[in-house]
Formats: C-alpha cells, structure tokens, sequence
C-alpha cells in the first residue's frame, strides 16, 4: 500500500511530467508541490482533483491508500460530478464522504466488480432519492 506522496510522485514520473511542469498545471509553486511529494503537506481538494485530472488517475486512488489501481473510481467519481452538478456541492461532498467510509468494499475482496458497481448505483438513486425527499419537507 502506498501513500499519497509515493503515488502522486510515481504517477507524475508516468505520465513524463517534471514537479514544475505539473506544479503550474494545477496552479500552485514548486515548493508546494515538493511538499506534496515529500509528505509534508497534502493539498486542498481541488487541488487534488486537479492533480488527478492532469495525471489520469482518480482521487480516489491518489487518497486512499488502499486503492492501488489508478483508474480505480473512475464510475464513481463521474457520478459525484454529475451530481455536484444537478444537485449542488453539498450533495456532491455528502456522497463522497460516504464512499470513502466504504471505500474497503470497493477497492477489494472477491466481490465481483459487476455486483460492486450495481450496489454503488443502488447506493447512489437511494441517496439521491431521500435528499430529494427531505428537501420537499423542508
């Protein structure tokens, strides 16, 4: 299992990127971006969806270090955008926090993928579903 510093460095080496190249195409300093890569600091999320973005690989597997698969997420942070989107950051960030409790179900085990990513779609229209709900009542 590697962390985010060890990933975001082997990504950035991956995809032929110098920390400078990088650093300015998400908008930071070099010295910030050193800082990432070494461990001394991790940045906001936004900046971490950038790095993502500009590496290809998800937040997921930059965030967790239990997810060793870079394109591990991909389905699900799609969702999260679109429905950042349709339904406002809040939902967005309240789905997000509740994938990343359960985040072990996803990344591993002998589930099947196929029956991983209906549970996520399932998990998702009930979310989606009672925020819907609730809102009308209030």
């Amino acid at each position: 299992m590697a962390c985010f510093a060890d990933k975001l460095k082997a990504a950035r080496k991956k995809a032929g990127l110098s920390q400078a190249e990088l650093a300015e195409r998400i908008g930071v300093t070099v010295r910030s971006f050193t800082d990432y890569e070494c461990g001394r600091a991790v940045p906001r999320q936004k900046k971490i969806e950038k790095l993502a973005d500009a590496l290809g690989v998800t937040t997921l597997y930059l965030m967790n270090d239990s997810v060793d698969d870079p394109e591990f997420g991909v389905h699900v942070e799609a969702t999260i955008r679109n429905a950042g989107k349709q339904y406002g950051e809040s939902i967005a960030d309240e789905m997000s926090s509740l994938l990343e409790r359960n985040a072990v179900f996803f990344a591993g085990g002998e589930t099947p993928q196929e029956v991983k990513d209906r549970f996520f779609e399932a998990l998702m229209t009930a979310y989606l579903t009672c925020k819907q709900e609730s809102a009308k009542s209030f």
